[in-house]
């Protein structure tokens, strides 16, 4: 009931403004310059740079393999809509980008190498190491699966009635 008190533009306004830091964050990693992930969160880095310095000292570090992955991808996720792809509901332009990413890359480490986007730059999800792959998958504890307090909400175990 309080947001009725506050206009729209102003939660519009804020929306935006999160908006336009979430892009000017991401350009760098888009033209592949990711040097120190500890400051991505802030203004006023360490290293003495802010958003926008550091998105000109990225630029004399672009990738030419992430700035191509990244300027496809941006014109599919704009004109998937305008596509009578747009149809396909099971896969989203979204999916579509990140496959055509990793199969972009990997047309470039097979025949371009020069455009060829280094692991270091890459998103890694799961290991590649498999043998080791049961280090990360857990189990969870189902000791207390039958106990009736794991069932109930927190509040409704203190709950007295009057």
């Amino acid at each position: 009931f309080i947001a009725n008190y506050i206009p729209s533009n102003v939660f519009k306004g804020l929306l935006a403004a999160i908006g336009i830091i979430l892009i000017l964050k991401q350009i760098p990693h888009a033209i592949g310059f990711d040097r120190n992930a500890a400051d991505e969160f802030t203004c006023f880095q360490s290293d003495g740079e802010n958003t926008f310095s550091e998105l000109m000292v990225a630029i004399n570090f672009v990738v030419p393999g992430s700035l191509i992955i990244g300027i496809i991808s941006i014109l599919i996720l704009i004109l998937w809509d305008k596509s009578p792809l747009k149809k396909l509901k099971f896969f989203p332009a979204s999916l579509i980008v990140v496959l055509l990413g990793v199969l972009l890359n990997f047309i470039f480490r097979n025949s371009l190498p020069a455009l060829f986007v280094e692991p270091r730059h890459l998103v890694n999800i799961l290991p590649l190491d498999t043998e080791n792959l049961s280090s990360y998958i857990h189990i969870p504890n189902l000791v207390n699966l039958g106990n009736y307090q794991v069932w109930i909400p927190l509040p409704l175990l203190h709950w007295k009635p009057y």
